[in-house]
């Protein structure tokens, strides 16, 4: 810890952003750009940034990517369907908007839009985040990051797996798995 506050004091072009994100992430960015994009929104114009549809598009990806692959190493004897069912409640967009109240992302989203932010822009954000830390600090950062700060502070898989995501499909396996016609 002294280090790295040693490191960011004697810096004199240290950015803000940096400090206020660290207790957050639990790291110092190195390239901070990256997050400045991920949290400008599409409604403010930033020649020096852009916005972050294009990270948040990239985010998402990693996101499932890492996810699947965790779940595919943590529960060998699932099928696909139980596997692919659980990383959707796990990237839902109503999952990554909780995720990012819970990151504190409101705090640094930018937008033109006045009043509160939708939960939805947070969320987009969060998705953006991902993606700076994947290109500030690396692939297998990005993925130990996802692993402990995200999967296994923020999720049981056990409680995964009984929640419904959909009571429609979860009725059609039921009569399909005991031969019963169903009619919408």
């Amino acid at each position: 810890m002294m280090n790295w506050l040693h490191k960011l004091f004697s810096n004199p072009s240290s950015d803000p952003l940096a400090v206020e994100l660290y207790p957050i992430l639990g790291f110092c960015p190195e390239k901070i750009e990256f997050y400045h994009q991920a949290f400008c929104h599409s409604s403010i114009e930033s020649p020096t940034y852009g916005d972050n549809e294009r990270l948040e598009f990239l985010g998402d990806s990693i996101l499932d990517s890492v996810i699947a692959e965790y779940l595919y190493h943590q529960l060998p004897t699932k099928d696909e369907g139980v596997l692919t069912d659980m990383r959707s409640k796990m990237v839902s967009r109503r999952t990554l908007n909780k995720l990012a109240k819970e990151f504190k992302i409101e705090t640094f989203v930018h937008t033109n839009l006045g009043g509160k932010i939708p939960s939805s822009i947070l969320g987009n954000a969060f998705g953006a985040l991902i993606a700076a830390i994947y290109l500030d600090q690396g692939d297998q950062f990005c993925k130990n990051f996802i692993i402990e700060k995200i999967i296994k502070t923020h999720f049981s898989l056990i409680n995964l797996e009984k929640e419904i995501s959909s009571y429609k499909k979860h009725f059609i396996h039921w009569t399909q798995k005991h031969s019963n016609y169903y009619c919408f």
